[in-house]
């Protein structure tokens, strides 16, 4: 069963799990309510549906599912490294002591699971140990188009050229993203003058980014979408300058989709590299000039090949890998860790 903390917004997946038959329970809890009453509610929940095993990630949940720790085996899946990006995301102050407690809850955890080596070797060095599955998609969603007439297509609906190198950019615009100098690398390359990039996503940086554009007309920003599959079927190079991932999905669907990835040169990035070697180049200098040199590093021509992914490197960032290891990881929990006979509410 699915427990969600918070009331459901309007992307919300929840009608999609309902139809397959998954029971959902909504707390529906704002963040006061969450720290005041939620390891109650929590518990309640865990009582009603009898629970065996609690998985859950994020620090509220994390915060949560600390009462139930020496109750029942919990699970965590860590998604980063958290000093960086809550230190990023909520300062020096307040984000410390987020990561000091988040690493104190996973400590108490029966497992926490890590979605890479890096993600892993960020928390062993708070004394969390972590198992690691690294993260899967559905590879019958990110596929690459079949030919190059069903990608002439889907640029036609997307409204982009059908003659230029189209560049991808995914996921939030934020300042672990770096996006204003990939804008500026992207404007100075030489390959600007035969291609697109297309920004998909949006977040606090994006009324920056778009002044960096400056009138640029070969710049184009979408904002979400919900359309990231067709996007990268249509698209030939996805570009991320992140300084910190635990291991995106971003860089794993363009993979899947035979699209190039050209990123920075950090762990979780060479993790992707080692099992796409020749699909995904690394550019290690930081700043708008190793953006713009990465992306000369290859002719218009070469930049718009489309790659054919092993199959046995899909396999590896399938979801069906994930969850299969996931199942394993619960059994052997639940053998080395029975429930006692009733979660105290």
């Amino acid at each position: 069963m699915v427990t969600t903390l918070s009331p459901e917004t309007g992307d919300s997946i929840l009608p999609n799990l309902q139809s397959d038959g998954v029971p959902i329970a909504e707390m529906k809890l704002s963040r006061a309510e969450s720290f005041l009453v939620g390891r109650r509610r929590l518990g309640q929940v865990m009582a009603q549906w009898n629970a065996d095993l609690v998985h859950c990630h994020g620090f509220r949940a994390n915060a949560l599912a600390a009462a139930c720790a020496p109750l029942i085996p919990v699970v965590s899946t860590v998604h980063c490294d958290l000093s960086t990006d809550y230190c990023s995301s909520y300062g020096e102050t307040l984000g410390s002591i987020m990561v000091w407690r988040e690493y104190a809850a996973l400590r108490q955890f029966g497992c926490a699971v890590a979605v890479s080596r890096a993600a892993a070797v960020a928390a062993e060095a708070h004394g969390v140990h972590c198992e690691v599955i690294p993260n899967g998609i559905d590879l019958d969603l990110y596929c690459p188009p079949r030919d190059a007439r069903e990608k002439a297509l889907c640029r036609r609906g997307l409204g982009l050229p059908a003659e230029r190198v189209v560049v991808l950019h995914t996921g939030a615009l934020n300042s672990l993203k770096r996006p204003i100098e990939l804008i500026a690398g992207f404007r100075s390359a030489t390959l600007s003058q035969s291609a697109v990039l297309v920004i998909a996503g949006d977040g606090p940086l994006r009324c920056a980014c778009e002044r960096a554009v400056a009138g640029t007309r070969n710049i184009v920003f979408l904002g979400n979408r919900g359309d990231i599959p067709d996007l990268l079927r249509a698209s030939d190079v996805l570009i991320s300058n992140s300084s910190s991932e635990g291991l995106p999905l971003a860089l794993l669907e363009a993979c899947a989709c035979g699209v190039r990835v050209i990123a920075s040169d950090i762990p979780a990035h060479r993790e992707i590299q080692l099992t796409f070697p020749q699909q995904v180049s690394l550019f290690a200098a930081r700043g708008d000039k190793a953006v713009a040199a990465a992306l000369d590093q290859h002719s218009p021509g070469a930049m718009a090949h489309a790659f054919n992914p092993p199959v046995d490197s899909l396999y590896a960032i399938s979801s069906r890998r994930m969850s299969l290891s996931y199942q394993v990881l619960y059994q052997t929990l639940l053998a080395r860790d029975r429930r006692p006979a009733e979660i105290p509410t």
